[in-house]
């Protein structure tokens, strides 16, 4: 915080020195020399656990150090070189910070981030396409450029915008703001900043463009050191939580702005000269938007029904035991009656009570009741095939559905799930077959009813209810042994 103070009070003091005074050129050098200095003292004072971004980019700037030392010698020498010695040091600094920028965003991404990958790849494409019609094609087409010339003139826009780039990937990726995240993102846009005001200046040679130039130049040396000394740098390179699906408002404009670039740029040369518009970077800029948009909406719509599926899960899932719940048995119980009433197939029902349950809580605890119902909804979903359902009624109660079984083997099945319920828990049992007549409720209460026969019998025992129109209930003689899955159906 302290050089990032004191950098802002010198570039604040440059901004009041004559243009091309001495005492300028000493501060401008001596500030661009002095922020790679604290870049390196900020990595050797906090110690990343990734390392070689940081030096990328304290070798990036020292290139473009020794080019800005250069330039100095050769305004006083009175020389004019371009492209010069100074301009190709520039040029060379930029494949060392683009690389470390990307250092850094892999170094942030944990597994696939397709999302805000592709949103990047839109706004970024959006602004290549301004950066070509305006900046870069103009240069590839000036003929009174030598060869060197249009290579270094072109070089500067082409890094400047792979910068950009790289802080459009920075600032849509998910992860966490850090003081020193903002500076190097701001970083990376001062560069552009600084080149596109520098455009303006050799177009038109102001002098007040000029220090807005060198204002940015000297803000963008200070934004990269004070990046690498701040407290959190170390925690820049580090992969970042998981990212979710989101799209916000905000970013819906951004996507949407930098789809409508194109017909944009195109409406505004069809405007001002229809004879000369440059269609093949427009057509290839929409082209390419239009396949990044068709992208993203297929990943929403893919996280759209991930989402729904997610959601349908958790709403018929219980929490606890992981098996059905109550909504997933009520929906599930008429569709099951109305299949059979079309097939003739019998469906029973079944209501199965933890005998003494609270009991069983007071004397080992909730987690322990919690194991108990775990287990034996375990245990019991084990016995029964793919179609039986078996779902939390409410409580220590479990509800359980039976279609295509007849009413001997599904008593058979029932009995042996009491006999399989851990720990040495007693169960109370209610099952009830449908008529083919009676309703969900007339059908569930004949459960309810033979399962409160059961608890007063002396619960640790299975009562099947009769017919609606048939004897008294009473429970089920104990088989002696359990049946095995085959004999049951």
């Amino acid at each position: 915080m302290a050089w990032l103070i004191v950098g802002t009070v010198v570039i604040g003091a440059y901004s009041f020195v004559p243009v091309d005074h001495w005492l300028s050129w000493l501060i401008y050098d001596a500030f661009c020399v002095t922020s790679v200095v604290m870049l390196l003292t900020g990595v050797r004072r906090r110690r990343p656990a990734h390392k070689l971004p940081w030096l990328l980019f304290a070798a990036g700037l020292s290139l473009w150090a020794i080019g800005e030392l250069m330039f100095t010698s050769y305004f006083y020498a009175r020389e004019e070189l371009y492209p010069s010695p100074a301009d190709i040091a520039f040029c060379a600094g930029f494949p060392l910070l683009i690389a470390a920028s990307v250092l850094l965003v892999r170094g942030r991404a944990r597994g696939s981030d397709r999302t805000s990958l592709i949103d990047a790849s839109i706004v970024s494409t959006g602004v290549t396409l301004l950066s070509w019609v305006y900046v870069i094609g103009p240069l590839a087409q000036d003929t009174s450029l030598s060869l060197g010339e249009s290579i270094v003139s072109m070089a500067y826009p082409a890094g400047d915008l792979l910068l950009l780039c790289i802080a459009i990937r920075l600032l849509i990726m998910p992860g966490t703001r850090t003081g020193s995240y903002w500076l190097i993102t701001g970083a990376l846009t001062s560069v552009l900043a600084a080149d596109t005001v520098f455009t303006g200046l050799v177009s038109v040679g102001s002098q007040q463009l000029s220090l807005v130039a060198d204002l940015f130049w000297l803000l963008t040396y200070l934004l990269w050191s004070a990046a690498a000394l701040h407290p959190d740098m170390a925690q820049l390179s580090e992969p970042q939580p998981a990212p979710t699906a989101s799209l916000s408002r905000r970013r819906l404009a951004v996507l949407g702005t930098a789809s409508l670039l194109a017909p944009g740029v195109l409406a505004q040369q069809g405007a001002s000269d229809p004879t000369s518009i440059d269609w093949a970077p427009i057509t290839i800029g929409a082209v390419l938007l239009f396949l990044l948009v068709m992208m993203r909406m297929g990943l929403l719509i893919r996280q759209t029904l991930t989402q729904a599926d997610q959601l349908a899960t958790l709403a018929n899932r219980d929490a606890l035991t992981g098996i059905a719940n109550r909504r997933r048995w009520d929906v599930s119980l008429p569709d099951r009656l109305a299949t059979a009433r079309r097939t003739g197939q019998p469906v029973t029902v079944a209501l199965l009570d933890l005998d003494h349950f609270k009991r069983y809580n007071d004397a080992h605890g909730h987690p322990a009741g919690d194991a108990l119902l775990q287990a034996a909804a375990s245990a019991w979903q084990a016995a029964l095939r793919p179609d039986d359902l078996l779902a939390r009624y409410g409580g220590e109660e479990f509800g359980l559905i039976l279609s295509g079984t007849d009413p001997d083997n599904a008593a058979l099945l029932v009995e042996y799930l009491r006999q399989v319920t851990p720990h040495g828990q007693t169960v109370s049992v209610g099952v009830a077959t449908w008529d083919g007549r009676e309703t969900v409720q007339e059908l569930t209460g004949r459960a309810d009813t033979a399962l409160y026969s059961a608890k007063a019998a002396g619960r640790n025992t299975m009562v099947c209810a009769p017919s609606p129109s048939a004897t008294p209930l009473g429970p089920v003689p104990d088989p002696g042994h359990p049946p095995t899955r085959a004999a049951v159906g």
